[in-house]
Parts: structure tokens; sequence; C-alpha cells
């Protein structure tokens, strides 16, 4: 058989453990589609940009499985969707990690259908993953951050700086270790862009 290549991981699931192997040469989106949000004005060529918002992720990893004997293309497809859907028939939602981008992941789910074309050995399947990152943005898998403060007076100003490139959504936890009551706390998040 094969040595199938490491491309990608779903939950922790590699490509090679489901013996599927990705053909190369595959296009992995740079950057989602955009929604533009435009105006027609009467008499006026063309339209007037109003915004712009990124529209959902698609990846679509094409490949086939790699079997020992015909009979196995139907076990490597039952694997498949079993991480792909639930007990219910609903799509999961899951963490796509690829081997070249190992510190990132997207949260993404099934979304289409697959249609598997067997060749006349039967030992190969070809077909695509069709998967959709409804949330466009690539996340760290190390996500937390932990930074301690001691803060023992008022007026105190405490800052955190991150060198992304993308401003994500904060969360920020705060643990009071005194015996005294905290009031009146005020959290600013400020986001400066890089023109």
């Amino acid at each position: 058989m094969d040595i199938i290549p490491t491309k990608f991981a779903l939950n922790g699931v590699t490509n090679d453990a489901l013996n599927f192997y990705v053909l190369d040469g595959w296009s992995r989106p740079m950057s989602p589609a955009t929604e533009d949000r435009t105006a027609k004005v009467l008499g006026r060529a063309g339209n007037i940009w109003i915004d712009s918002n990124l529209s959902a992720r698609s990846f679509s990893i094409p490949g086939y499985f790699i079997t020992e004997s015909p009979g196995d293309i139907d076990g490597c497809a039952r694997n498949l969707a079993a991480l792909l859907v639930d007990a219910r028939g609903r799509p999961r939602t899951l963490k796509l990690i690829f081997v070249d981008e190992p510190a990132l992941y997207y949260t993404v789910r099934y979304n289409a259908e697959i249609g598997l074309v067997r060749y006349n050995d039967q030992m190969r399947g070809t077909f695509a993953i069709p998967l959709i990152a409804d949330d466009p943005y690539a996340y760290a898998v190390d996500e937390t951050v932990t930074t301690e403060a001691g803060i023992t007076a008022s007026g105190h100003t405490w800052s955190f700086d991150s060198a992304t490139k993308i401003s994500t959504p904060a969360k920020i936890c705060i643990t009071n270790d005194g015996a005294s009551a905290v009031n009146g706390i005020t959290i600013t998040l400020e986001y400066q862009e890089d023109v």
C-alpha cells in the first residue's frame, strides 16, 4: 500500500489515519470571498460601494482512499462519515489544522455532498471533502495567553499587546484573590490598525 503523507487533521484525526491521500496541487483559499453592500443610483453607471464583510471560507480537499482490498473503501467512507456527522446525521463542528500551519486552526463543518468515484480495481475511490468555515478566521491552537498583574490600588492601568495582524475577540478573565470586594472595574479595548 502507498505511503500517505499527513496534510491535515480534523479534530485530531489525520488524513492518513482515514486512508485519505490528498492530491498534490490543490488550492486552499488564501482569503474568503467578500459580501459587498452597494447601491445603485439612477442615471449613474455602476454601483456605489457602501461596505463589505468577509464571507464564509470554503475548503474542498481533493483526494482518494487507498485501501488493500475493494471492500475496504466502504469502511473508509463510513469512518470519514462518522467523523463529519453525528449520530443524528447533523454536521459536526470540527477543528481543521493543516500540517504546514500547525499553530492555526479553522472551525469547520461538512457542507454539500460527497460523490465517491470508484475505479476498476475498486481499491481507490476519488472524491473531495467539502468543508465550510462560517467564521472565516484562523485561530491560534494555543488560544490562552495568561498574564498576571497584581493590582493593589485604584486607578491602576494594565495593558496587554497582541502581535497578531487581525483583531480578534478578546476574552478577559479577572480573578479576585483578595478578601475585599472589587468594585468599579472598567475595561477598555483599543485596536490599532496598520494602514
